[in-house]
């Protein structure tokens, strides 16, 4: 169908395809980054909301003229879904082979095999946080919400159809009911902060029903009333996508304020002269029409800029433009003329059905047989790799030891002197934790078997307050009962003599300086008080204290940097050290809090750790001929490399432990060096 017979239908809104324009361009302007729209992602609940009111009439025209049919709609829906998405879908995966980690490029194509499966976003919303730095490594991300749509269109034509019978109020009153328990779980999911909330169909059912419930109503005739909800409609729009934010917690009622300006634009659009202005122009009717293949090309696009480190506002720019290019390029060659082909039913489900699940699980078996595509890349990559990719808490033993609410085992959370009895133990969050290969190592060498009780995202005090940021709170929760069990068991055992305490500690200790509390919940100051009170507890009960000061983050710029410089065809070789005042300025606040309580209690015992990666001028994010870091991370050790910190920091540090730990004849004797507690073997 071309755009002039498209304008000839009876049925078509000019305004509509503006407002697309209005929800693909806020999504754009929040992913590239833009600080105006940093609740530019509420684009995607306009879109809900067009997507109920369209494909709800198209319904209810069928079902009243008597053509209706389930095989036709669903055929009709792949036709004008399928096509542009499995080909952007296909580019942005032979791109994650060449540019991301073998273990990305199967997490993109685990994505595309399950947006085949209409259940991208079950997948996501197991898979990440869609406001996380996480995001980096997932360029189709996007896919998300096409798949809640899909879900919603399997659910849609079989409500519609069953109650077509039943008189209109109690039609409307069946949506209503379903859009208020959508609306209610939505908001319970959004303010628990629970896994999934933003991504599962359940809570954006609500959104959908907005529309659904619009397409009940008679078009209003023109007036200059329809101008005026026009206005508003745009005005509440527009400002949600200003004021709302990552942290604002999402979807719940917050969304209405979009559904809301979506609904109100919908709703007099039609019967509106500022609507024709503003919404039906030229350039909003291009970039609505094209909005669906821009939506799809927009993501991936910005993502391979940032991959490229291509990130200032001109890139960004040109990243958009180009993405506008090969929206209008999937739109013109591939959306229109697939969508509208005279295509037989059986080759619509043979070529827009099957053939893309049965390709995504023939990639899949490729990628199973070349160990996650690890085998396709170069081998100087894939010696990196083998390291790089071992982390310390996704194994075997991590399952057992980290992330455990109540006091893990210690026959089988230990490290170091492993043949003597408990006596130590490491508290702290996953920057204790990535030390494992570190304490085994100073385990035995100083006779300590240590009993590792690190939980994630938990600071190493009696009192851990409860969180203010509401995707901290669950975490938090958690923290506060290990923490209590933790302390309760290192005060009562008389056996453990050492403490070992090692957190992330900035991001504690970080609060603003107006008396407000951070997302931890601690007000400024506040931690370093709890902190000193903590150690003075385990002094009091006769335990020796030992600080660690943490290892420096990298800039996230260097994610990856020595592995993305042995791939095929890296873009360019990359310095991947950084200078040291970089490290300096973010360790200073740390530095100081622990050197505070070092002065205040002169018998506890501070290990340098920030410094050994770095030089005077610069720091490294290799440790000899290791990768520093775990892949896609920039500040956890991995397996390998948290073990080499133990010989890089006698190096730099001579003489400190024997300091702080006292000669023991564990050193001289043959105490075992292998380290077997923690690999996990």
């Amino acid at each position: 169908m071309s755009n002039q017979a498209r304008a000839d239908s009876p049925y078509y809104r000019r305004d509509i395809d503006g407002l697309r324009a209005i929800a693909v361009l806020l999504v754009a302007f929040f992913h590239a980054g833009f600080a105006l729209f940093k609740g530019g992602f509420i684009g995607v609940d306009i879109f809900f909301v067009i997507s109920g009111f369209v494909v709800a009439r198209a319904i209810q025209r069928g079902l009243g003229e008597g053509h209706f049919s389930f095989i036709g709609f669903y055929l009709g829906r792949a036709k004008r879904l399928a096509p542009a998405l499995y080909v952007a879908m296909g580019c942005t995966f032979v791109f994650a082979l060449l540019y991301l980690l073998p273990d990305d490029a199967m997490r993109t194509l685990k994505t595309l095999g399950y947006a085949s499966l209409l259940s991208a976003n079950v997948y996501l919303a197991h898979k990440t946080d869609y406001f996380a730095s996480q995001t980096n490594n997932q360029p189709l991300l996007h896919i998300w919400s096409l798949s809640v749509e899909e879900q919603f269109y399997l659910i849609l034509p079989a409500v519609l159809w069953l109650s077509w019978r039943w008189p209109a109020r109690r039609r409307i009153g069946l949506f209503v009911v379903l859009a208020v328990v959508s609306l209610a779980a939505s908001q319970w999911a959004a303010s628990h902060a629970t896994q999934g909330a933003y991504f599962l169909m359940p809570y954006r059912g609500f959104e959908f029903i907005a529309g659904v419930l619009l397409s009940f109503r008679r078009d209003p005739s023109r007036s200059g009333g329809a101008d005026i909800g026009v206005l508003a409609g745009l005005v509440v729009a527009l400002l949600s996508g200003v004021l709302l934010s990552a942290s604002t917690p999402y979807p719940g009622w917050m969304a209405l304020f979009p559904c809301v300006g979506a609904a109100l634009l919908i709703g007099y659009g039609g019967a509106s002269r500022v609507a024709g202005m503003l919404l039906g122009n030229r350039v909003m009717l291009f970039l609505g029409r094209i909005s669906y293949s821009l939506y799809l090309w927009h993501w991936p696009v910005l993502f391979a800029f940032r991959r490229f480190e291509l990130t200032s506002l001109p890139w960004t720019l040109l990243a958009i433009g180009l993405s506008i290019v090969l929206g209008y390029l999937s739109y013109r060659y591939v959306e229109t003329p697939l969508r509208y082909a005279r295509t037989p039913r059986r080759r619509v489900v043979l070529g827009y059905i099957a053939a893309p699940i049965a390709g995504a699980f023939a990639l899949f078996f490729l990628g199973q047989v070349t160990d996650q595509f690890e085998r396709l890349y170069p081998a100087s990559f894939q010696q990196l790799y083998a390291s790089a990719k071992q982390n310390t808490w996704e194994n075997p033993r991590g399952r057992q030891c980290w992330n455990q609410v109540a006091l893990t085992a210690a026959a089988t959370c230990r490290l170091g002197a492993t043949a003597l009895p408990v006596n130590a133990a490491l508290l702290g969050d996953s920057h204790a934790y990535h030390l494992i290969g570190f304490m085994d190592r100073l385990g035995n060498s100083y006779g300590l078997s240590i009993h590792d009780l690190a939980f994630p995202l938990c600071a190493p005090v009696v009192q851990a307050p409860k969180a203010q940021a509401a995707n901290l709170q669950a975490t938090q929760e958690k923290c506060a009962a290990h923490n209590r069990a933790a302390f309760d068991y290192v005060l009562a055992n008389k056996q453990i003599g050492t403490v070992l305490l090692s957190a992330n500690w900035e991001i504690y200790a970080h609060a603003p300086s107006t008396g407000t509390v951070n997302g931890f919940g601690f007000p400024s100051g506040a931690f370093a008080d709890e902190l000193s009170d903590t150690v003075a507890q385990l002094l009091h009960a006769g335990k020796h204290v030992v600080l660690f000061d943490d290892v420096p983050e990298a800039p996230e710029r260097l994610t990856n940097c020595p592995l993305y410089n042995h791939m095929w065809l890296p873009p360019r070789g990359r310095d991947c050290s950084y200078p040291s005042t970089v490290a300096d300025n973010g360790h200073r606040a740390t530095a100081a809090a622990l050197a505070d309580i070092v002065k205040k209690y002169p018998q506890v015992g501070l290990v340098s750790m920030y410094d050994i990666p770095c030089t005077d001028s610069r720091c490294g994010t290799m440790l000899g001929d290791v990768p520093l870091y775990v892949a896609n991370d920039y500040g956890h050790l991995n397996m390998v490399s948290s073990a080499h910190y133990y010989d890089a920091y006698l190096a730099r540090h001579p003489g400190e432990l024997q300091h702080i730990l006292g000669s023991n004849p564990a050193a001289m004797s043959a105490a075992p060096t292998a380290t077997p507690h923690a690999t996990g073997s």
